[in-house]
């Protein structure tokens, strides 16, 4: 798998630590320099409170600057491990402002503790989900209070069409998972489900022999693509199959739970190069309800909309990393 040579982690300075922690473990084994980011949140002009204050942007400046301050306190605890640090502190929109900052600090992984577990069982808040759909690189969403290593990884294709773009999304997501369980002595998942599209009316159309032909074809030609591509990518031996007939997003869910799963990699789909995007109903209804940490990957080709518009305020002083404690090879030993 290709290193990741600039990480984001978006991070609360009062929590997050178990996160922070894996993202300086993930820049150490990449080699990969990191970068600490803070959004301060536009202060509620409508609050009467805050109408009796004059110097709004002075106070939300104020505020940026202690944020700074503390994640740079932050920064160098870690400064130890020889990681390249920089520090970043923006006003504005949560989910914005993190897009804006990876495509102009050209970051190929984001990753961030998942907010809202405490809401009906949900680990994904809107800004998580907002980070999925329109974040160009991929997003690792770390459930909170994360202890230790992964157990089980699963990696969830699509093996029902062999076009080009499906092809190379499954190729990513499959070394990703890959080099994580690898990494983390994991067993690797590989899931796959398929279905007949329109089955009960086509049944009735053409009858059940040629839809019972139809499903065996499909089903062997999806089989026949998973073992390809683990023949391809996967690495690790511990690596387990899992090819179901039904609906994509309810089988997922279903194995996810069953294998108490630690850690879920698979892709968003998505209208490629235009500025627009949706993430695809099975990603959508998976993630909606997932409990464990989660790594969603784009197709080749994505264009996020926050692209067409780099401005913003930025609160640090240099564009200079804070530590740039560069060697030849990262020192192992850490806060962590």
């Amino acid at each position: 798998m290709k290193p990741f040579r600039h990480i984001l982690h978006v991070t609360d300075p009062s929590l997050d630590e178990s996160t922070r922690c894996r993202a300086v473990e993930l820049a150490i084994q990449n080699k990969a320099s990191l970068t600490l980011m803070s959004v301060v949140e536009p202060l509620p002009r409508a609050i009467g409170l805050l109408n009796a204050i004059s110097d709004t942007d002075g106070l939300q400046q104020a505020v940026a600057a202690d944020r700074r301050r503390q994640l740079l306190e932050i920064a160098s605890e870690y400064s130890c491990t020889g990681v390249p640090l920089d520090v970043v502190v923006t006003i504005g929109n949560r989910a914005n402002e993190v897009v804006r900052q990876v495509i102009s600090g050209k970051h190929d992984l984001l990753v961030k503790s998942a907010e809202g577990a405490g809401v009906v069982n949900r680990l994904l808040g809107s800004v998580s989900q907002s980070l999925m759909r329109i974040a160009p690189c991929p997003v690792w969403l770390l459930k909170p209070k994360l202890r230790g290593t992964f157990d089980c990884v699963v990696a969830a294709v699509d093996a029902t069409s062999d076009d080009e773009a499906t092809a190379n999304l499954n190729h990513n997501i499959l070394e990703l998972s890959d080099s994580i369980a690898k990494r983390e002595s994991a067993a690797l998942h590989v899931v796959s489900a398929w279905d007949i599209w329109m089955e009960t009316p086509l049944r009735m159309k053409m009858g059940d022999s040629i839809i019972d032909g139809m499903a065996d074809e499909l089903e062997a030609s999806v089989r026949r693509r998973v073992d390809d591509l683990i023949g391809k990518t996967v690495t690790v031996g511990d690596v387990r199959k899992h090819i179901s007939r039904g609906a994509a997003a309810d089988k997922i869910r279903e194995l996810v739970k069953h294998l108490e799963t630690d850690l879920l990699v698979m892709g968003t789909q998505c209208r490629t190069g235009v500025a627009g995007f949706f993430i695809g109903n099975t990603a959508e209804s998976v993630l909606s309800d997932v409990k464990c940490s989660v790594l969603t990957v784009k197709p080749e080709g994505f264009v996020s909309p926050i692209e067409r518009d780099l401005e913003r305020t930025v609160i640090r002083e240099n564009a200079e990393p804070i530590f740039s404690i560069f060697s030849s090879q990262h020192d192992d030993e850490g806060r962590c």
